[in-house]
């Protein structure tokens, strides 16, 4: 109560503090889950920060817990996914689930959940939670937390939170948040040039699937 008291005296936009008071509800007293409402970025965890806490989770629970590398971004950054697996069964043996976030830079808060649903899950399979042992026993759930991690490193380095496309330059001369692809109609299955082809546009889809 106390914190999401001090979320409304510093009239942060709602989706933020909306975000916030649910973690604060929600960890209790999870350290790990406090980092998700405490980052250097509005308050969420920075790119860094969130691979940090992966990365921490890759290490304490190595049975259930891997990193693959699944490609690189725009400008280069490595994208990972972290992968929830049942021990000792390997890929495809049981049904695959895949949950991303940060498609849209400027949607931090799917990023937080995600990376709650991967704490908590780790942390009740080691306390024996039914729930928690059911889902990590039966199936291999890939987790992407940044699909566009440069314009989130971009907010960060900037502070503009608007921006929302990933960072080709599309748009020189204009503003920040003009330039990019939007990731969101970008992807290869059945993609075309439609809604706008208008490079400085929040839509605007590339000039090519994965541009």
């Amino acid at each position: 109560r106390l914190r999401c008291h001090g979320l409304v005296r510093k009239r942060l936009p709602f989706w933020h503090m909306w975000t916030w008071c649910w973690l604060a509800a929600a960890i209790g007293k999870e350290d790990w889950a406090a980092r998700l409402s405490s980052g250097g970025v509005f308050g969420y965890p920075s790119h860094s920060q969130a691979h940090t806490l992966l990365d921490e989770w890759v290490q304490q629970y190595p049975a259930h817990l891997r990193k693959e590398k699944v490609g690189e971004s725009y400008e280069n950054r490595p994208m990972h996914a972290y992968v929830l697996k049942p021990p000792g069964v390997g890929m495809a043996e049981v049904p695959q689930i895949l949950i991303t976030a940060m498609t849209h830079a400027r949607e931090p808060a799917g990023m937080t959940v995600a990376l709650y649903f991967v704490g908590r899950t780790l942390e009740g399979y080691s306390q024996g939670d039914p729930t928690a042992m059911h889902i990590l026993d039966n199936r291999e759930i890939w987790v992407l937390p940044f699909v566009n991690p440069d314009g989130w490193v971009a907010i960060e380095r900037t502070k503009n939170r608007w921006i929302r496309k990933n960072r080709r330059p599309t748009c020189p001369g204009r503003k920040a948040e003009s330039s990019g692809v939007d990731l969101n109609r970008n992807f290869d299955y059945k993609w075309e040039l439609r809604r706008s082809t208008d490079p400085c546009r929040e839509e605007y889809g590339g000039t090519a699937p994965f541009s």
